[in-house]
């Protein structure tokens, strides 16, 4: 099965490379799907740029990885919700909140509607 190159640190061009260093300031590490975007720094420019816009939208974090899990969970994408599972344990969401977050429930009757919508 053919595969797109992950952009390792030493292989990265310098805007990638910046923007790698900018990642790892933030979360510690660049996920895969960060690597990839990478082959165009334009294109991970962006992505960052919408989660950036995005954060500052009228939703907590919290509720934003809950939107993710739901959504994640709703596509079967294991490694969306192995991230986001990962991020929301970070946030303190408990290990009962994240499974039901990916079943696009939870036992908060606004996070609950928002989930439903988002599924």
């Amino acid at each position: 099965m053919a595969r797109i190159t992950q952009v390792s640190d030493t292989a990265a061009s310098p805007e990638a490379a910046a923007l790698f260093t900018a990642i790892k300031g933030k979360i510690g590490m660049v996920p895969n799907l960060y690597r990839v975007a990478a082959n165009q720094p334009a294109v991970l420019a962006g992505m960052l740029g919408l989660n950036e816009s995005l954060s500052r939208g009228g939703f907590d974090a919290r509720t934003r990885e809950a939107i993710a899990l739901a959504v994640a969970g709703a596509n079967a994408c294991d490694y969306c919700a192995s991230a986001h599972a990962t991020i929301s344990a970070g946030l303190k969401v408990t290990p009962v909140a994240i499974d039901a977050h990916l079943k696009g429930r939870s036992d908060d009757p606004r996070t609950g509607a928002i989930l439903a919508l988002a599924t």
